[in-house]
C-alpha cells in the first residue's frame, strides 16, 4: 500500500494530519480482482459525506466508481454510493463520528481515507478525488 496526498484535495475542508496507526485498512471494503491501494495521511474534516470522484482529472461516466465508506470501527457494516457520471456523491443522514472510505474504479488505484463527520463543519466542504490510473 502507497501513503499519499497527491490523489486527493479538498475544498473548503480542514484536515488533521494522522499518525500512521490510525489509517484504515481495506477490511470490509469491496475488493477489486487487482486491488492497489493509496492510503491518504490527513483525516478530513466535513459536515457531510458528499464530493467528487474523478479518474485522473477526468469524469468517470456512469457505473464506472464505487465510494465505500464505515464507520472506523471495523466490525460495523460498509455503506456504498455509486457516483453520478459527473463523479459526484451525497449520502444523507450520517451521524457524527469518524469514518473511513474508500474510493475505488476497475483498473485505477484505489484511494483509502479516514473523514470525521462533524456537525460545526465548514458548510461547503466536499471531498476531491482523482483515482491515478493503474491497477
Amino acid at each position: 500500500m502507497l501513503y499519499g496526498l497527491g490523489c486527493a484535495h479538498v475544498h473548503d475542508v480542514q484536515s488533521r494530519v494522522l499518525a500512521e496507526s490510525h489509517y484504515c485498512s481495506t477490511e470490509g471494503f469491496t475488493r477489486l480482482a487487482i486491488d492497489n491501494s493509496i492510503a491518504l495521511r490527513e483525516a478530513f474534516i466535513v459536515r457531510e459525506v458528499a464530493g467528487v470522484v474523478t479518474l485522473t482529472g477526468q469524469l468517470p461516466g456512469e457505473g464506472r466508481v464505487l465510494f465505500e465508506f464505515r464507520p472506523a470501527l471495523r466490525s460495523s457494516p460498509v455503506r456504498q454510493v455509486e457516483p453520478d457520471r459527473r463523479g459526484s456523491f451525497r449520502i444523507r443522514d450520517v451521524a457524527p463520528g469518524v469514518y473511513c472510505f474508500k474510493a475505488m474504479a476497475y483498473g485505477w488505484t484505489s484511494v483509502l481515507g479516514v473523514m470525521s463527520v462533524e456537525p460545526d463543519a465548514n458548510r461547503g466542504a466536499r471531498l476531491i478525488l482523482d483515482l491515478p490510473i493503474g491497477n
